[in-house]
Formats: structure tokens, C-alpha cells, sequence
């Protein structure tokens, strides 16, 4: 027996399908139940599954448990993922019929785990250049006590950071944090080194001077979706490495890169990394090959329809996102979206909003506790900016409000004109953002 509430929040009113009064039946969050579960057989088949939904307050859904007047209809389980809810539906199968991105990509790999962010991931390039220095003349315990590193793990240790360092063949390079917040770390690719798990495998073709046939190489970020966070948002883009808690930090969403191209060190060739047995399937409608980076903006674009996203929320919710096969008559423009939004995410094209600071002077720029109220963001308790509409603000990749989570991160930093234009771009590509993905409504009619 499985007993779960049907509304979002304990205890909170919220409406029926039929627009009628609903309440849970315990005081408990929505994905929260009570199971109660007994095992009478070896037999390795699957046991047969029934589902009921009460609609209604509290009382009424007791007292229909009471009468024992519920009308169970049996479940179809889906061995990947047994949810207890009914599934296979028609939407359902053409979710389904879709390419699972990470099937489509051959080669992908989570980010970057540190175990030690405060240390491993700097502001500037000269504050990780005082990390390397210290961890290069002082021993392990001084070390340990300086930077506050706690005890040690058996994936990470003080004295394994510092042989790492101590190797010095390593690089000080940009690693992408959290979304359109770029900063600097050491990287070496050595697990158990001055990062626990640096993915080197993978990260070292994001890392790579060599050009690839569009340039710098780039890589598609994406997650599992977690239903806490909200729609589905768990898309970005990267031409760098990149820190797995990038589109959110609960545990059960660590986001996943793929890099559009693989690098041969032997002969310094590149090739794609979109696997081809997927790749034909994705395909398969289209009367002539599209380009590897004419595939990612497809992808990127899709990702990013908010009729998409909508119509299949709760299977987003599953799994890794899919991509529909290929149609022809909707790929140009998908591409030309999702070329769009690349060049914007990459901050190759800038479109920087107008903002202003009030007051106009130099004084009190210290990002301290930030309030967002009437399209006024205050950054302190003396000094506000205007200009950022409300849906640029709540604007989200991932489980972050993009611009709230900015500000956040870096409080108790001054604003310099440098971290003010850059505020400026990124409300700015939010606010085109916005505007590409209503463009791509107009694809549905």
C-alpha cells in the first residue's frame, strides 16, 4: 500500500481537476508518502500494481477510505524507472520515440567535483596564483589550518593537493561555476589530486588550444530534472570546464557535459562525438546530413521551447532530456534558435541592457543582503539598480534564479565597472533569451 499527498504543500488549500477544494490527506510535502510493503514470493516477476487518486478535503478522503469505495485501475510499470503513478500514455510514447541526449553523445561525463570549492575555485586568476604559492612552501598542516580544509576525506587530502601542485604540470585555467559566473581554478586532470574528481578524460577536450572545425570546441550541459526545482531548465552551454553543481546543487540533478568534438593527441584531429547509431535515428527524416554543430543547435534550440518543455514536463522529469527525431519542415528553425541562443549563453554576441545605479556615485557598492521589489533590485540598504524586468529576474537555468544567484555568491564584494557591465550583458542575453524562446512558440501556431 502506498499512501501520498496530492498537493504541493502541507497543509496548503489547492484545487481539484474538476476546479473543486483539495486537501492532503497527512501533513506531509508532496513527494513524501507512507509504504507499506510485503514480500510473500521468490518469484522474480513483477508484482501487479493499482492506482487510485482521492480528490477532495481531508474528511471526505477519509471517509472514503473508510467505506472501502476506491476505484483501482491496474499500472503498466516501467521497469527503468517504476513510478507508481499511471504512465503510457500516447504523449508518453512520443516522448519516448524521442533520442535521449546521453545516448546521443558518446562521449559525456558529470563536472568537476573539488571537495573543497573555498580552496579549488577562485575569483581571479592572481587569487588561485596565491593558492599555488602557498600550497608550494608551507606543509600540509599549516595549510590545513589557513584555509579552514577540515579534516581530510579519502577522496581528497591536504597533502595529496599539495603533490599535486608540487607537480607543476598542471594549469591555471577559467572553469565555468555556476551559470554565466566564470572563475578560476588549477587543473591538472589527476583524481585525488587538488581536485577529487577533475573528469580528465573529458575535460581535457574542453581544454584543448587546438581549433575544432567551428573554432573553440563546446559542450552541451544537462541534467536529470528534479521535480523540486520547478519546469524543466536543466540546459546550458560551456566552452570550459566546468563544476557539477552548475545547474543545481541537489545531489539527485549533478549536470553532465558533452563535448560536440573529441581530440585526437596523436595526430591533433578532431571528430565528432555524436554517436551514429543515434545520430541515424535522429535523422532518419532528413533528405540530407546535417553538420555536427547544426545537430547541437537543433538540440539546444528544442531544449529550449517552452512548448516542448511544457507538453512533456513530466517525462523531463524522468530521466535525461530527449530530443524529437529530426522534421524537416521545423529543423532551420530550431537551428537558427538555437545558433542564437549558443552565441548569446557563450557571450559571444552581446546585447547589454541599460541599467542604472541610483545613487549615480561611487559610494556603498558592496553587495550586501539584495532585495528584487517593483523592478528595483536593492544591493544594499543605500544603493539600488534599475532596469531589470521582473521576468529577466526570475529568470532560471537550472535551479537558479540566474541574476539572483549571481549576487548571492558574490556577497560582500564590491560592484567594480568591470562585474557591472557584466550584469548588464547577462540581463541583457536573458531578456533576448526570453525573446527567442517566444519566437519559438510561433512554431505551434
Amino acid at each position: 500500500m502506498l499512501i501520498s499527498n496530492t498537493t504541493l504543500n502541507a497543509n496548503k488549500k489547492e484545487v481539484a481537476p474538476d476546479g473543486e477544494k483539495d486537501e492532503n490527506i497527512f501533513d506531509i510535502m508532496q513527494g513524501v508518502s507512507l509504504f507499506i510493503g510485503m514480500k510473500k514470493t521468490s518469484n522474480p516477476a513483477w508484482a501487479k500494481v493499482y492506482h487510485c487518486d482521492l480528490w477532495g478535503i481531508r474528511e471526505q478522503k477519509f471517509s472514503t477510505l473508510g467505506s472501502d469505495d476506491l476505484d483501482f485501475s491496474e499500472l503498466s510499470l516501467d521497469p527503468k524507472a517504476a513510478y507508481f503513478v499511471p504512465f503510457g500514455s500516447d504523449e508518453q510514447k512520443v516522448y519516448d520515440s524521442g533520442i535521449n541526449v546521453a545516448e546521443l553523445f558518446a562521449n559525456n561525463v558529470v563536472g568537476i567535483v573539488t571537495a573543497r570549492d573555498a580552496l579549488c575555485i577562485q575569483n581571479t586568476r592572481k587569487d588561485i596564483e596565491i593558492v599555488m604559492r602557498e600550497f608550494q612552501t608551507k606543509d600540509s598542516e599549516k595549510l590545513r589550518l589557513q584555509y579552514n580544509l577540515g579534516a581530510d576525506t579519502r577522496d581528497w587530502t591536504v597533502a595529496g593537493a599539495k603533490k599535486d601542485i608540487e607537480t607543476f604540470d598542471g594549469n591555471i585555467t577559467k572553469i565555468e561555476y555556476r551559470p554565466f559566473d566564470t572563475r578560476y581554478t588549477y587543473f591538472t586532470g589527476r583524481s585525488k589530486g587538488f581536485h577529487c574528481m577533475p573528469r580528465g578524460t573529458i575535460m581535457k577536450h574542453l581544454l584543448s588550444t587546438s581549433a575544432t572545425p567551428i573554432g573553440n570546441n563546446i559542450g552541451l550541459i544537462f541534467a536529470r530534472h528534479a521535480p523540486v526545482i520547478g519546469d524543466f531548465a536543466m540546459i546550458f552551454i560551456t566552452d570550459k570546464i566546468f563544476d557539477h553543481s552548475i545547474l543545481s546543487t541537489q545531489t539527485s540533478t549533478i549536470a553532465s557535459i558533452a563535448p560536440l568534438y573529441i581530440h585526437s593527441e596523436f595526430d591533433d584531429a578532431w571528430t565528432s562525438n555524436l554517436d551514429p547509431e543515434a545520430l541515424a535515428k535522429l535523422t532518419a527524416n532528413m533528405s540530407f546530413q546535417p553538420s555536427p554543430i547544426e545537430v547541437f543547435d537543433y538540440i539546444y534550440g528544442i531544449l529550449h521551447d517552452s512548448v516542448y518543455r511544457e507538453r512533456f514536463n513530466e517525462f523531463l522529469k524522468r530521466d535525461f532530456p530527449r530530443v524529437p527525431v529530426i522534421e524537416e519542415t521545423t529543423f532551420a528553425a530550431y537551428v537558427a534558435a538555437g545558433e542564437r541562443l549558443r552565441k548569446l549563453h557563450l557571450m559571444q554576441v552581446k546585447v547589454p541592457a541599460t541599467l542604472e545605479i541610483e545613487p549615480n556615485n561611487a559610494q556603498d557598492l558592496e553587495i550586501g543582503a539584495i532585495k528584487y521589489k517593483d523592478g528595483v533590485l536593492h544591493l544594499n540598504a543605500n544603493k539600488r539598480i534599475l532596469g531589470i524586468p521582473e521576468d529577466v529576474w526570475n529568470y532560471r537555468i537550472g535551479g537558479y534564479q540566474v541574476l539572483d544567484k549571481w549576487f548571492k555568491s558574490h556577497k560582500g564584494y564590491t560592484l567594480t565597472i568591470d562585474s557591472f557591465e557584466h550584469i548588464s550583458n547577462v540581463a541583457g542575453l536573458l531578456a533576448e533569451t526570453i525573446k527567442v524562446q517566444e519566437g519559438l512558440r510561433g512554431l505551434h501556431g
